[in-house]
């Protein structure tokens, strides 16, 4: 670099180690430091500094305290990965996209070549795994031999598996690979080359590396050989200078590797220097600052001086200085604590303060967001939007499940009313008929929406949408039905077939373009994902579907896109990495339980702990010192507001281990800062309290009485149906809501596979089977197209597969003597009518019953009607309740069931399939129906003539189960032991 050498450190040393504490504005304070040490050089000395900063975040923090300076030259800044990009030679990084598929296609090699060693579905964990373990083994020069040649002592053969699999990467070890390295080797490969080049020449300009803890081991070399060189220094963040006769204790063996200071212990004995040669860099903080470092510092002794606590006294440091602008909020549950959260921000707003909350849990973020959202704030998050949650990626996952053969109805659905399709076409038209075919899907319980129902449907729209539905059903058609590939394609294959359907659905039926799928950051950031996958989608190799959409997802899942646009500078969401070197003046620590501050390592599926430290690789303790330097360095604040939740979910949660070391410390020491920690915890109640207050309601509302509305006599029903007694009987209230007020439950997309389902399932089984099945034929043969018919109808009638499979060995077990049953009905009896309709009319009261009967037969001595059961009837339910044969019985004698004639009653009964077939006559099949009419007229009269209210609840069949108006009744704000109230309805 020409012109003249510039002097920023004449009378130090090497190895150069400059330090901020914890609390320091490090951008400003490194720019003010820098400015202050060039005051006296040419005017251009900063022009000829050579700065390396730890992210771009804080990159752009260090040019804009730059620019809120006076008029300068600037440094050279660049990140630390840039390290070596001047000296050339070395060409570029492979995307890391091509480690990934390259990885993947050797591990599905090798699981298909010997399947015990892994399940086919463990291909993806196990290519991210090996990828993370291979940027490590090249970020800290750990070749595969090293791996390869490491002493076990293993015997149960789990290592010799495990080898298998570290071999695949020996073949990205080789330096003759014509492909370009990955980032991390490439940068290691740079750093070593200018570390060789400046033992010859090293250079006279000053190169700083700042903001860096040396975590990663090329990072770590790089930092040790800028610290030895003429005019070369290193600026710590986040040092602790109280910390007496520790520092060595740090890197004696492996149980400190947690600690805070670990990464700063072990960088200084590698420079061979004490922590006593670490200068301070000159950064201002506040009297309160220094004094909660020393208080943190003490909380965070190693835990074999934690004894330590007990020497110390109130001169140690000013307790309540030190916590003055501390406060604890301890919320009830995540969304609580997040509301909390927001309040703060918004105040510190309010108050023209810049604030940031600090937490690794993305849970958490989202929750403050959503809550911010309130007020229409929109936070700078560091972490940007997964684009596996982005819209255009939400997408792209929705057509894998979507355009399937067999996919569900609720994903087919789903898909068609994102918000995306048919964006550039007619939306208007396409929402309103997606809407219309997903409440005729409801009704008809579809599993799935084949193209013959996607044609029934239209031809039932009005006459009006005919033209319109039918351009619009043969879009959907050739979307929905565009399957694809069906297995064993290759990547590139599924990928343009994905893009093409996607694409489409956005493109609509009379679209130009898929434009809006690509627009936002969001949209961009999936455009670029699929060029890079197109470019590299030979090395993917070949795959099933279900690989493809596990390969897709798992890549969605780790891209982030980021609005820089659209959110505030003045309240910011960081991670941690942005916690070390950045600063604002509310600072908040959100989600300080256990697991999250720190977070749990993950588990090694190829080396322990013992085996890490042979190799020379990190340990998963060192994450964890890494959190708590962040959180050291957080906490350090001017003003800190923590927070944590009591309960996650259905659990309790545990404080994290520094919060609960700083609170056990406090509570410890003394009377006074006991108090000092009470008081914290008071203003931290004051936001939680608020944050409880923000959605509690402006006016009591008492418990609403248990109803039992009379409406007016204009407005009652004039016709039931014989299985709408029973529910008149046991829950009036509900036949109100049904006929009265005209409400219905909306039906689920996809019908779950309950019990009700299956009720429905298997009545549907033996109703086709007695209209289709032939039972004069052998009955070997009857057995086998039995089971055919009810697989059939399982299939199209139950969306779960599982279901599928676990209701037909229900079924099995039944078929054998149902049809012999069977045999011997028909032998005796003629079937006169299957699902046929009734109508009784009772003119005395103005009133029709309706039905529609599951089986007649008729045989010498009379009728039989029958009604198929898949669980057992309760002698009472049948006596009181349940009138549904005996009013059938009393339509058949009355002549009211379709295209047959009136007929005498000889028996009713039940066809059971509950643990097994058989059939049960009711009793009181022989009783007088004019008795039955009498009672039925009596019953309705009581509530179409003398005015008797609707009561919810009368009689409760079953308190396991909730009934469909339960809610609208307010049921639970009552109970059945509550009285009636009345309530005339105008």
């Amino acid at each position: 670099m020409s012109g003249p050498s510039v002097s920023l450190f004449p009378t130090l040393g090497s190895p150069r180690v400059f330090a901020m504490p914890p609390g320091a504005d490090f951008a400003h304070s490194l720019v003010q430091g820098l400015h202050h040490r060039t005051a006296k050089e040419d005017p251009a000395a900063l022009a000829r500094v050579e700065l390396y900063v730890n992210s771009a975040r804080m990159m752009s923090e260090v040019q804009q305290a730059f620019h809120d300076g006076p008029a300068t030259f600037l440094p050279k800044i660049k990140l630390i990965t840039q390290f070596g990009e001047d000296y050339g030679g070395l060409g570029r990084a492979a995307p890391a996209l091509r480690r990934r598929l390259e990885l993947r296609s050797l591990v599905a090699k090798l699981v298909q070549a010997e399947p015990r060693l892994a399940p086919t579905s463990s291909v993806p964990d196990l290519t991210d795994t090996l990828a993370s373990l291979l940027e490590e083994m090249e970020d800290e020069g750990v070749p595969p031999r090293t791996v390869a040649e490491l002493d076990t002592g293993d015997q149960s053969g789990h290592w010799q598996q495990a080898q298998k699999f570290l071999s695949i990467l020996a073949q990205f070890a080789d330096a003759d690979r014509e492909e370009a390295p990955s980032p991390a080797r490439l940068l290691r490969e740079r750093a070593k080359m200018v570390i060789e080049h400046w033992a010859n020449a090293p250079p006279a300009h000053p190169i700083i590396v700042a903001g860096s803890t040396g975590s990663r081991g090329t990072t770590s070399m790089i930092m040790r050989a800028v610290a030895s060189l003429p005019q070369g220094a290193l600026i710590l963040p986040g040092f602790d200078w109280h910390q007496p006769h520790i520092w060595s204790r740090l890197t004696d063996g492996i149980g400190s590797h947690d600690h805070p200071q670990y990464r700063f212990a072990d960088l200084l004995a590698r420079l061979n220097v004490t922590a006593d040669d670490v200068h301070d860099w000159g950064a201002p903080i506040s009297d309160a600052q220094a004094a909660r470092n020393k208080l943190v510092s003490l909380s965070l002794r190693p835990a074999p001086v934690t004894n330590e606590w007990r020497n110390t006294d109130e001169t140690y440091t000013d307790f309540e200085l030190a916590c003055s602008g501390m406060s604890l909020a301890i919320a009830d549950t995540p969304l609580h604590e997040a509301q909390t959260i927001a309040l703060a921000m918004r105040d510190a707003l309010e108050n023209g303060r810049r604030v940031a909350l600090i937490t690794p849990d993305q849970n958490l973020t989202r929750l403050v967001e959503a809550a911010l959202a309130r007020w229409k704030i929109e936070p700078d998050a560091s972490i940007g939007q997964r684009l596996s949650h982005a819209p255009s990626g939400v997408l792209m996952r929705l057509v894998l499940r979507g355009v399937a053969e067999g996919a569900s109805a609720a994903d087919q659905i789903a898909l068609l009313k994102h918000p995306l399709v048919a964006r550039d076409g007619d939306r208007a038209s396409h929402i309103d008929l997606t809407r219309r075919l997903e409440l005729w899907a409801r009704r008809t319980r579809l599993a799935t929406i084949g193209p013959d129902d996607l044609d029934y449907w239209s031809k039932g729209l009005p006459a009006d949408l005919a033209e319109k539905a039918s351009v619009w059903v043969t879009f959907v058609a050739q979307v929905l039905y565009s399957w694809g590939p069906a297995g064993g394609q290759s990547l590139a294959q599924f990928l343009a077939w994905h893009r093409e359907v996607t694409e489409r659905l956005v493109t609509g039926w009379d679209g130009a373009d898929a434009e809006e799928l690509y627009a936002k950051p969001s949209g961009a950031a999936l455009h670029e994902f699929l060029g890079e996958l197109e470019a590299e989608a030979d090395l993917g190799g070949r795959m099933t579907r279900a690989e493809y959409t596990v390969l897709l997802e798992n890549f969605l899942s780790k891209i982030e896109a980021r609005d820089p646009l659209s959110a505030r500078e003045d309240v910011k969401i960081w991670g941690t990495l942005e916690a070390r070197v950045q600063s604002a003046d509310l600072v908040i620590l959100g989600g300080l339980n256990q697991g999250i501050w720190p977070e749990e390592p993950g588990a090694d599926p190829w080396l322990n702990r013992a085996l890490r430290l042979q190799a020379g690789l990190r340990l998963p303790d060192r994450a964890i010192g890494l959190s708590a330097h962040d959180y050291q360095q957080a906490i350090a604040a001017k003003n800190v507001l923590l927070t944590r939740s009591l309960r996650d979910e259905d659990a309790d949660t545990v404080p994290s281990r520094w919060l609960s070391r700083f609170c056990n410390l406090m509570e410890g020491l003394s009377d006074n800062t006991k108090a000092v920690l009470k008081g914290m915890i008071a203003r931290g109640n004051d936001w939680t309290e608020l944050a409880r207050q923000i959605d509690a309601p402006q006016v009591s509302v008492l418990p609403a009485p248990r109803p039992a509305p009379i409406p007016p006599a204009d407005t009652l029903p004039k016709r039931l149906s014989v299985t709408e007694i029973e529910k008149l009987i046991r829950d009036p209230y509900a036949i109100y809501a049904r006929h009265v007020l005209r409400l219905r439950p909306l039906d689920p997309c996809v019908a779950v596979p309950d019990a009700r389902l299956r009720g429905i399932a298997v009545h549907q089984v033996f109703e086709d089977a007695i209209a289709m099945i032939d039972f004069s034929r052998v009955r070997d043969e009857l057995a086998g197209e039995f089971r055919d018919l009810s697989a059939d109808v399982l299939r199209r009638a139950v969306p779960s597969k599982d279901a599928q499979i676990l209701w037909q060995s229900y079924i099995d077990p039944l078929v054998d003597p149902f049809t012999t049953d069977e045999v011997e009905r028909q032998s005796t009896a003629k079937v006169r009518g299957l699902e046929v309709r009734g109508t009784l009319k009772l003119p005395e009261i103005g009133f029709e019953l309706i039905a529609k009967a599951d089986r007649i037969d008729q045989s010498s001595d009379g009728a039989i009607i029958y009604d198929y059961k898949s669980r057992k009837p309760n002698d009472t339910d049948i006596a009181h309740f349940d009138k549904q044969l005996i009013l059938e019985a009393l339509i058949l004698e009355a002549g009211g069931f379709q295209d047959l004639p009136s007929m005498t009653v000889d028996k009713v009964a039940h066809i059971e399939f509950a643990n097994e077939a058989k059939t049960t006559p009711v009793k009181q099949a022989n009783e007088a129906l004019s008795t039955e009419r009498d009672h039925l007229v009596q019953l309705l009269s009581a509530y179409l003539i003398d005015g008797q209210g609707f009561a919810s609840k009368r009689i409760s069949k079953d308190a396991k189960y909730a009934g469909d108006y339960d809610q609208l009744a307010r049921f639970g704000e009552w109970d059945e032991t509550a009285v009636v109230s009345l309530i005339r309805v105008t």
